[in-house]
């Protein structure tokens, strides 16, 4: 089970997170570049992403009708999910390729799928 503490640099201290391509419902819709812990909500990914991979996610989620955006001030996103308003501030985690800025946009809320 995933809890938020889960999602915050010390919930994750010690751990390597792996590159992975994430996608939401459908193997040929978008694929997103992004890493993963391997957690899971309800068998469902849980990725983390990149500044410009999370605004292209955001940017989508938008075009398809849903409201959201990067607060700069803040270093964090946010979109409205239903009548739920979801901030999501950055974290460091550890990759293969050191240290990386990430978000975890969508994880234990969206249906992530992992396309490897």
């Amino acid at each position: 089970m995933i809890e938020a503490s889960d999602f915050t640099t010390d919930g994750l201290a010690g751990r390597i997170a792996q590159h992975g391509e994430f996608y939401i419902d459908d193997p040929d819709s978008t694929q997103y570049p992004g890493f993963s812990f391997g957690f899971t909500w309800n068998g469902w990914a849980c990725p983390f992403f990149s500044c410009d991979v999370a605004q292209e996610i955001i940017a989508d989620f938008v075009a398809k009708g849903g409201d959201g955006t990067y607060e700069d001030a803040t270093d964090s996103f946010w979109f409205q999910a239903g009548d739920l308003t979801v901030d999501i501030a950055g974290i460091d985690i550890e990759t293969p390729d050191g240290m990386q800025h990430v978000y975890p946009i969508g994880a234990g809320m969206w249906v992530w799928d992992d396309a490897e």
